[in-house]
């Protein structure tokens, strides 16, 4: 019971740090748009990276992660490595 209340603890703290941006229709389009043209080109990005660098595009932000492989293949996206 004590972990789990120090976990429960620890993703509470993270929460309320955090900002959680709405996932919109317009990035569903942006998203819809890059896995089509990026599949054209052979190139398969999977679907949940797809969507968070789409909402990165959509917002202006950089992706930063240990995972840039997917991340590179998103034209546009600055991804920075960890």
């Amino acid at each position: 019971m004590q972990i789990q209340h120090r976990r429960q603890s620890f993703v509470e703290e993270l929460r309320i740090g955090l900002t959680v941006y709405p996932y919109t229709a317009e990035t569903a389009l942006l998203a819809g748009q890059i896995d089509g043209e990026q599949t054209a080109k052979g190139v398969i990005i999977p679907m949940v990276d797809l969507l968070i660098g789409a909402t990165a595009l959509s917002l202006g932000f950089s992706i930063l992660t240990v995972n840039i492989r997917h991340f590179k293949q998103i034209p546009g996206l600055n991804v920075i490595s960890i």
